[in-house]
């Protein structure tokens, strides 16, 4: 099964290898006006451990943990409180926690089981944070990359103020990802 971004805020989830959508939802902002753009999903990620549902986020900031169900659709499940101007988020591998990033410097940290905010980590990079990954089998690992030209491995056990380990980059990173292993970033 596929979710899929269909645009204007539109969210299809679909049979994989077919175009037939089994279940379809909006996930677009609170408030807009007649004249403005659909708002875009920026961020959809599945979770491990009850495949049936996946967190989407929307260019402003709207974040619900969806359910699939083949008879009855899509339904949301929670919705939890903003992230604004979000590009990216991923839940962890033990589906705890999610994180989000966007054009800011920030981390947004959800609790997954409480359907709330955990905490908001500040200052992780000087630019905005593009992508965001925790790491396959450790929980509490994961590794963001930046406009300020870094990739920077950060540990939740820890305050969050310093990374476990970074690297500077003559560009600005785009990406990052762990190794199915996560011995490598």
């Amino acid at each position: 099964i596929n979710a899929e971004y269909m645009g204007g805020g539109r969210v299809t989830v679909h049979q994989d290898g077919t175009r037939q959508p089994l279940a379809q939802t909006e996930l677009g902002g609170t408030t807009r006006s007649v004249d403005s753009p659909p708002h875009n999903v920026l961020g959809l990620c599945w979770l491990n451990h009850y495949p049936q549902a996946f967190v989407a986020g929307s260019d402003v900031g709207k974040l619900v943990l969806l359910e699939h169900g083949a008879a009855r659709g899509a339904r949301q499940l929670y919705e939890f409180p903003s992230f604004p101007k979000l590009t990216c988020l991923h839940v962890n591998c033990t589906d705890e926690h999610f994180l989000t990033s966007g054009y800011g410097n920030d981390v947004g940290l959800y609790d997954l089981r409480e359907g709330r905010a955990a905490r908001t980590l500040r200052g992780l990079h000087t630019k905005h944070i593009n992508v965001l990954k925790f790491a396959h089998t450790s929980p509490r690992l994961f590794a963001t990359s930046s406009f300020d030209r870094s990739v920077k491995l950060w540990d939740l056990r820890t305050d969050c103020h310093r990374p476990t380990a970074s690297h500077e980059l003559e560009r600005g990173a785009v990406m990052c990802c762990f190794s199915d292993d996560d011995r490598y970033v």
